[in-house]
């Protein structure tokens, strides 16, 4: 049980890293003239 929280916690941690790459691409794309 213990392994099967600590790979939903990487699941869960790469989810929000990838989210916040998003976030952050997004705002890089939004005005390119920057």
């Amino acid at each position: 049980m213990a392994k099967a929280m600590r790979t939903l916690g990487k699941v869960a941690e790469a989810d929000e890293i990838e989210r916040r790459l998003a976030s952050v691409t997004e705002v890089l794309n939004e005005d390119p003239e920057k």
